[in-house]
């Protein structure tokens, strides 16, 4: 495989970008739920970035980021199935564990704290909308 050696190619500056081996618009179902998963998965990165973290949200939060990658190649080539139930399964066990340790949530929790905790609800809401874009592209 030929290696990047620009991180440009202006081959979007005129609405599209390539996908699947063929021109595609940039406002194609397809390309905003690929854009969604990358940004989502740059938030996670932001997440990692403040300290400090549990190990084990580290590792899970890592692991996600290379899921949202397999996810992403999944999208450009349909015929490989890149993320499976049981992956699904194995982080809602981590998560469902982490939420028994916690208390009973007894109203909304408002977007702050400290950086980490930011950082998280943005990622929140940035997975809540790729899910939409994901519904949308299927």
């Amino acid at each position: 495989m030929p290696r990047l050696t620009k991180i440009y190619t202006r081959q979007g500056d005129k609405g599209y970008t390539s996908l699947r081996n063929q021109s595609v618009a940039k406002d194609d179902f397809l390309v905003e739920a690929v854009g969604a998963l990358d940004e989502l998965n740059a938030a996670i990165g932001m997440i990692l970035a403040a300290p400090p973290l549990p190990a084990d949200v580290g590792e899970v939060l890592t692991r996600v980021q290379n899921d949202l990658f397999d996810m992403g190649g999944e999208l450009h080539l349909p015929e490989r199935v890149a993320v499976s139930a049981e992956k699904v399964t194995w982080l809602e066990e981590r998560l469902d564990g982490w939420n028994d340790s916690l208390p009973v949530l007894q109203e909304f929790i408002l977007p702050r704290g400290n950086q980490g905790a930011a950082s998280a609800h943005l990622a929140r809401t940035i997975c809540r909308r790729a899910e939409r874009e994901m519904v949308r592209l299927h």
